[in-house]
């Protein structure tokens, strides 16, 4: 840049310069830290965490079940997430995590009946299986969910980890992306 009395010139190599950077950050994959950990990674540490804490109340831990595999009766809840927007193969995709639970009027979750992602237009999910347990006392549903996403910009699949705590009044909190 250069500056001419009080007015500033842009050099043509200063705005593709800037251009490129914006293009290449938006293309690369996000990372949570310094230490180049993945949003699904976080996901995955998060999952653990909360297996730890289900074993030291004593909860039941459920493992890689598909979806649709339970029979869900009509006094359920089903929580869905939150919209989460992640960068898939430089792709922009929305990605909702939804699970139907029994939840009471005191507060307390005793069972996770089916889990699920679901992803923006156009992307598509596979190879999904969820994992799902009882904490904070019987008040939160942890599930992690993981899948593989494809969007119609790329023909290529992309392995991907989500957490999220679902409350029995149906708030939320999601968690993860890329592996």
């Amino acid at each position: 840049m250069k500056t001419a009395g009080n007015s500033m010139v842009v050099s043509r190599r200063s705005v593709v310069g800037t251009s490129a950077f914006c293009i290449l950050s938006a293309l690369l994959p996000r990372k949570a830290s310094a230490k180049g950990i993945s949003e699904g990674e976080i996901a995955s540490e998060l999952w653990k965490e909360a297996v730890k804490k289900a074993q030291l109340e004593g909860s039941q831990v459920q493992e890689n079940i598909p979806p649709g595999t339970k029979a869900m009766p009509f006094s359920h809840v089903s929580g869905a997430s939150n919209s989460l927007t992640i960068l898939i193969k430089g792709v922009p995709t929305v990605v909702q995590a939804i699970a139907a639970y029994n939840a009471y009027g005191n507060g307390n979750i005793d069972t996770c009946y089916d889990a699920w992602i679901q992803c923006g237009s156009g992307q598509s999910v596979s190879h999904c299986v969820h994992s799902w347990t009882v904490i904070d006392g019987g008040k939160t549903l942890a599930v992690r969910y993981t899948c593989s996403i494809k969007s119609p910009f790329n023909a290529v699949e992309t392995a991907c980890s989500f957490y999220c705590e679902f409350w029995s009044d149906g708030s939320e909190y999601l968690k993860g992306g890329p592996l």
